[in-house]
């Protein structure tokens, strides 16, 4: 019988429903586990080359190579506008050190992994310098961090806060150990920079070294105390007699300052990841106890008005997850993303399915196979619509006829087999 073209278009749907259901379930599978598979590379704007963000940056890139990852370090001297390159959406940068607050109307794209260290100001003169107090420096010749660097701002927070002000031929940039070579060799006739605290492990900063030298002088910063009523982001602090040096005492006396927040911030997409190897890095190399971590409050936070990473808050309250603590980091992050992002998929089909059988209902692969005939029945039909019409069989045709040949040479076996058995059974039943 000839088929009408409505009904042979209702055959084509029967027969490709179920392959049609059964390629968006794998479809939907590879994209879960594509999805779930670990990020491996991210890309970090440090500061200055040779500054105390760049050499942060490239000791988290030592750190997380074991494990796998791969870092991309881009420098830019003037780090204040780093934020904004890591909020841009467009832009290819991850993550990066900052070294204030973040500004307004970036909250929406970044979040904070945490504050990692505070930093002090460091004010330096030679020796037998005559420069005593900070408002001595009006009209000297000073260097400082290139312009638009976290030093850099924060310097001139400070000098401005005092109504210092330097002409351009007059100051000299360049990263710490530069400024430190510039007031020892006379160059420069004060430099102020932001560095590592003393007590950092000497492979993050090797700036307490640098500041073992008894030609230098630190300068207090007076109104120290007050600084952060006017730049919130300063915090006071003291650097104590006999830091650098015990005896004689290198500074000999408690010289008062400020200390920037270091803070790691990234964009709100990265993944958990990398967020928990992050993390857990800041735990071994910054959570040790010195004189600015006494408490070993660090890493947190806590420090500035950012969003935080709950993943991050986990790992520096818990350590690292058991997960990647017993398998490798490919495998650890695929069940860590797995189980966060699709738990309540996987839950819910365990729950359909477990209803199914309870009730007796047919799954899905049964209603694929119990619907085979039929469907063979239809495309049987659906080939002899098509060879009515055109006169002759189609090569695709051909083949799909081949195809069911064999599929049905395949039953028949099948089924004769268990025809058999079945005898087998009777027969054994009635003897």
């Amino acid at each position: 019988m000839l088929l009408t073209p409505l009904k042979h278009q209702f055959g084509r749907l029967i027969f490709y429903l179920p392959l049609l259901l059964v390629s968006l379930l794998c479809l939907s599978v590879f994209a879960i586990v594509k999805s779930s598979l670990p990020q491996t590379q991210i890309t970090l704007e440090a500061g200055v080359k040779g500054g105390l963000f760049d050499e942060m940056s490239r000791k988290l890139a030592e750190d997380l190579k074991i494990n796998g990852i791969d870092v991309t370090i881009v420098n830019r001297p003037d780090s204040v506008a780093t934020v904004n390159d890591i909020a841009d959406k467009k832009s290819p940068v991850d993550a990066g050190f900052i070294g204030s607050d973040a500004p307004e109307g970036v909250d929406g794209h970044l979040m904070q992994v945490g504050t990692v260290m505070l930093a002090p100001v460091y004010l330096i003169v030679q020796k037998d310098s005559d420069l005593e107090e900070i408002v001595n420096l009006q009209g000297r010749s000073v260097s400082l961090y290139p312009v638009g660097s976290a030093p850099w701002y924060a310097c001139t927070k400070i000098f401005g806060a005092y109504g210092l002000s330097f002409a351009e031929e007059k100051i000299l940039y360049g990263n710490s150990s530069s400024i430190i070579q510039d007031v020892t060799n006379g160059k420069s006739e004060a430099g102020c920079f932001v560095d590592a605290s003393p007590g950092i492990r000497d492979d993050i900063s090797s700036i307490a070294d640098d500041l073992t030298n008894e030609n230098l002088r630190f300068l207090s910063i007076p109104q120290s105390q007050a600084m952060q009523v006017h730049q919130k982001f300063l915090s006071p602090t003291v650097i104590p007699s006999g830091t650098f040096k015990i005896f004689p005492p290198l500074p000999d006396t408690d010289i008062s300052t400020v200390a920037s927040s270091v803070t790691f911030v990234a964009k709100k997409n990265l993944s958990r990841e990398l967020i928990t190897m992050i993390s857990y890095s800041f735990t071994q190399e910054y959570g040790g106890s010195t004189f600015w971590n006494q408490n070993e409050q660090l890493p947190s936070t806590n420090f500035i008005g950012l969003d935080p990473f709950e993943r991050a808050n986990d790992v520096y309250a818990d350590g690292l997850p058991w997960v990647y603590q017993r398998f490798s980091l490919g495998t650890a992050s695929f069940l860590d993303r797995f189980v966060h992002d699709y738990s309540v998929i996987v839950v819910f089909l365990f729950a359909l399915l477990s209803i199914v059988s309870t009730f007796g209902l047919p799954t899905p692969y049964q209603i694929i196979i119990d619907t085979r005939p039929r469907r063979m029945h239809m495309l049987i039909k659906s080939i002899d619509y098509r060879t009515q019409r055109l006169g002759k069989i189609s090569n695709r045709d051909g083949k799909r006829l081949n195809r069911l040949t064999k599929w049905l040479n395949k039953e028949s076996v099948e089924l004769e087999d268990m025809a058999q058995q079945i005898r087998h059974i009777q027969d054994k039943a009635s003897s």
